[in-house]
């Protein structure tokens, strides 16, 4: 029989995606050769889902927000003289800490954009504050994809100094000051070897602040102890490569031979399915047949996505990607 060389078919489908196809991707560390990741993760950063506040020694009603990012990561050099652990100069990690895994010692810079609310409403700043840190993660096993582990904020601490407004400012937190910062991490390997990183902590802290003689600050001190979410803040998202299985309806679908209505090529020739048959230049219905090979018993058709999908925010987005058919059953 002579193969047909040219036909139209409309697939109408429904596309199967898991939740777990979709993640962020927007702190990515390479593999430190061991088969997972060295942190913390160096060249990403933190911010807190909620401002931290300075409420105690203001008004009534009056209140200061600080909303926060963390980056700008960087082992210490020489020595890290508040670091529990005795990490070798320019190393950021190490086998020890609280919860049997590793050990973290690191500077940051936190920049907090403050805004005065109440009798401060107006009052606005960018502070740049310098961080010490120590965070100790639970165990992990090298070389799996995905790795979850345990982690607590053992130590967090900064101090502002020389600033016109805050002749004393001084943040701290963490289990070693006695405020619980509990947190997890998960490493998830991506396809060219290095990790994706998704870690948040719960970060119970304490400001204590004093304001500067002629200062919108001036007479104002307190400390304050509170609490908020620190965590990689999530960009894009990505749905990798891989299968999506499509159903037909179940009414037949029409197939037009381009020779048909419409078509701008020959009709299939006489003799064309055997000796004798008549040229044809009509309309096959053809409807789906369940693929054996499917993990979806109804699905009649397998397309390949044979690239990422990026969906950056706002949603909804979409996103073109090239796509093979892989198996197709008609009768």
């Amino acid at each position: 029989m002579k193969p047909i060389k040219h036909i139209s078919i409309a697939i109408v489908g429904i596309i199967f995606i898991s939740a777990s196809m979709l993640q962020s991707q927007n702190c990515v560390v390479p593999d430190n050769g061991t088969g997972t990741a060295t942190l913390p993760p160096i060249g990403c950063q933190y911010q807190s889902v909620d401002p931290f506040m300075i409420i105690d020694g203001l008004p009534p009603g009056t209140t200061i927000e600080l909303h926060g990012t963390y980056s700008d990561f960087t082992c210490c050099g020489s020595s890290c003289p508040n670091c529990s652990l005795p990490l070798p100069p320019g190393e950021c990690e190490m086998p020890g800490g609280s919860l049997g895994g590793d050990g973290h010692c690191f500077l940051g810079q936190m920049v907090f954009n403050v805004i005065g609310t109440g009798e401060l409403e107006g009052f606005q700043r960018i502070l740049f504050v310098d961080i010490f840190s120590e965070i100790h993660t639970g165990p992990r096993i090298p070389g799996n994809p995905v790795q979850t582990f345990q982690a607590v904020y053992y130590r967090f601490e900064g101090e502002l100094l020389g600033d016109p407004d805050f002749c004393t400012f001084h943040i701290a937190a963490g289990e070693d000051f006695g405020l619980p910062s509990p947190g997890q991490t998960t490493l998830t390997e991506l396809p060219n070897g290095n990790f994706n990183v998704d870690s948040f902590f719960d970060i119970t802290y304490q400001i204590e602040f004093e304001g500067c003689p002629g200062s919108v600050l001036d007479g104002f001190m307190g400390t304050t102890t509170g609490t908020t979410r620190f965590e990689i803040p999530s960009f894009d998202y990505f749905i990798d490569p891989g299968p999506d299985y499509w159903t037909v309806p179940e009414s037949p679908m029409s197939s037009v031979f381009p020779g048909g209505p419409g078509g701008d090529l020959e009709p299939i020739p006489a003799d064309f399915f055997g000796p004798g048959s008549d040229p044809f230049d009509g309309v096959i219905h053809l409807k789906g047949e369940s693929l054996e090979s499917s993990e979806f018993p109804n699905s009649d058709a397998i397309i390949e996505r044979l690239s990422e999908a990026n969906l950056p925010q706002p949603y909804p987005a979409s996103d073109a990607v090239q796509t093979e058919i892989v198996e197709l059953d008609l009768i």
